[in-house]
């Protein structure tokens, strides 16, 4: 596939989501969400521009928080311990490695990673965790 420079916004946009691309055997737009293709119509052409912003706004609108809630229930680097951020860590990770809305294979080498971590640093905060640890 071919990225393009078709640019939407300037907020940050999650890696989940791929850029409005062409499917070269069948010349239609496409975008990736969650691992899954959406086509959009012939590529290029306006209405497959306005498809895509539509899909883009309904996908983001249903994977985002308020801001006030996020700020809220977020702790202080300084109070987060290696226990709270590891489960944390991989259900971040069970989004962002999928590929055809399924969870790939890395999970499971994240889960191995996690484990000895958590038993022999679990207690300590994230703030004063780092390699001379």
């Amino acid at each position: 596939m071919v990225r393009t420079t078709f640019r939407l916004w300037s907020c940050p946009i999650p890696r989940s989501v791929y850029p409005n691309t062409v499917s070269k055997p069948k010349g239609l737009g496409v975008v990736r969400l969650n691992g899954k293709d959406i086509y959009l119509g012939k590529f290029g052409t306006p209405e497959s521009h306005a498809e895509y912003r539509r899909v883009i706004s309904e996908w983001l609108a249903s994977h985002q928080l308020t801001a006030g809630t996020q700020a809220a229930a977020a702790p202080t680097r300084a109070t987060v311990t290696v226990n709270e951020l590891a489960p944390a860590y991989l259900r971040f990770a069970k989004g962002y490695y999928v590929k055809n809305g399924k969870p790939t294979g890395e999970i499971h080498n994240i889960k191995d990673a996690i484990k000895p971590l958590v038993l022999t640093h679990g207690h300590v905060a994230v703030a004063e965790f780092g390699p001379s640890r």
